[in-house]
């Protein structure tokens, strides 16, 4: 099983600040 933060690191940059913001807004 990934962590969420390894599977972020395998998306493309745009995609990983779009991920952080999303997760950011969850927290």
């Amino acid at each position: 099983m990934q962590t969420l933060k390894e599977l972020i690191e395998q998306l493309p940059p745009e995609l990983q600040q779009e991920v952080q913001d999303f997760v950011e807004f969850l927290l």
